[in-house]
């Protein structure tokens, strides 16, 4: 058993900070966890920049911590990093063994002409490598070949971002501060490594924001974010109903997109010390049309770049944003016309959509304590 370690997820409407460890069969023990909603951020801005730091205490202290981790590893969301996919390649004249120091300068000099005013690669993986002009693979080490030649996915991070949580951390004692892309940990962790070998979608729905990543071998391709979620089907719901937010999100547990509701079916819930009831075709209507606009974000990812993504490519689905939707999954399928998949982390008490994101950075940064040499290639 390892020793624990430190992360903080940056959610669009909540804070989580875990600590952890990995176990004798090589999945992730959580031995401390809280989370408090905050004000989240629009577009790659926190609405409240000043409360943030307050926000951040307040998840550390919940958490109840005797004696923090050296290292705190921070979750950066697809909202305040991008990807840039850049080419490089190695001729040696003679077949040579690749090893882990060719790997290293192939992504050291494929980053040299990468800077970006405001910007700072903080992640390189590679989405496949090509040997002698003919044979691709996603891990060359020990393979022999004359030329080499590396895809590769470069993830930066705004340098505001890391300035800003380098100061709120600096408060609590860690010794240092690394950062993790949320969005390629999620990626690596919960789609399917032989469905990344031939490229496969990742979209996570959370509550204000939504990120969809093509992810080949072991990097992300492309990734967009949309401003919708859960935050956008309720709040759209609210005003068709003439309601409050809260009244539209308790209407939930009601929702059944797996029929279509009668003409005269109800949805009854109980709000303000009475029973109200809402028309369900109405909701069922607002609430499939939400879903919808998810799937035209989606299907214009996909379609954006001719011959990149194909129609069959499997879409695994994270976030709690359609989660607690019976029906959901299946009319975003449908929208989509591809194969869903729904991912959570299979472990108890947390085996839920939302907490993919939680766990998969667990898992990285475990991952990383235990062997530095992976820290070195990744970051």
């Amino acid at each position: 058993m390892g020793k624990d370690v430190a992360i903080l997820d940056i959610g669009s409407c909540k804070l989580v900070f875990a600590t952890g460890h990995k176990n004798s069969i090589g999945s992730c023990d959580i031995t401390s966890f809280s989370w408090i909603p905050y004000d989240g951020y629009y577009d790659g801005e926190f609405l409240n920049l000043d409360g943030l730091l307050d926000d951040v205490t307040k998840v550390f202290k919940q958490a109840n911590v005797q004696k923090l981790p050296k290292c705190l590893y921070v979750g950066v969301p697809a909202e305040f990093s991008r990807v840039e996919t850049k080419a490089y390649a190695l001729n040696f004249g003679r077949e040579r063994l690749i090893s882990s120091s060719i790997v290293d300068e192939l992504h050291s000099k494929g980053d040299q002409y990468s800077a970006i005013e405001g910007w700072q690669v903080f992640s390189s993986s590679a989405i496949s490598y090509l040997l002698d002009e003919e044979r691709s693979v996603v891990d060359p080490y020990g393979e022999r070949a004359k030329t080499v030649k590396a895809i590769l996915s470069y993830i930066y991070v705004k340098n505001i971002f890391v300035e800003l949580f380098d100061i709120i951390t600096r408060e609590f004692g860690f010794e240092e501060v690394k950062y993790i892309s949320a969005p390629w940990a999620v990626g690596t962790r919960f789609v399917d490594e032989d469905a990344r070998l031939y490229g496969a979608l990742s979209l996570d729905i959370g509550f204000g924001s939504t990120s969809i990543c093509y992810m080949k071998g072991n990097g992300i391709a492309k990734m967009a974010t949309a401003p919708l979620g859960k935050g956008s089907i309720y709040g759209k719901l609210a005003q068709q109903l003439n309601v409050s937010f809260e009244e539209a999100l308790s209407i939930e547990k009601s929702i059944n997109l797996d029929f279509e509701a009668l003409e005269g079916a109800l949805y009854t819930i109980f709000a303000e010390k009475q029973v109200k009831t809402y028309r369900a075709k109405d909701v069922n209507n607002a609430i499939s049309a939400r879903i919808k606009e998810i799937a035209d974000f989606v299907n214009a990812f996909a379609s954006e770049d001719k011959g990149l993504i194909a129609d069959t490519t499997t879409l695994y689905l994270t976030g709690g944003g359609i989660a607690g939707i019976k029906g959901g999954l299946i009319t975003l399928e449908k929208n989509l016309k591809r194969k869903v998949r729904g991912r959570a982390p299979g472990i108890n008490n947390y085996d839920k959509p939302y907490f993919a994101s939680m766990y998969a950075l667990l898992d990285v940064a475990c991952e990383i304590y235990e062997n530095q040499n992976i820290w070195k290639k990744l970051f």
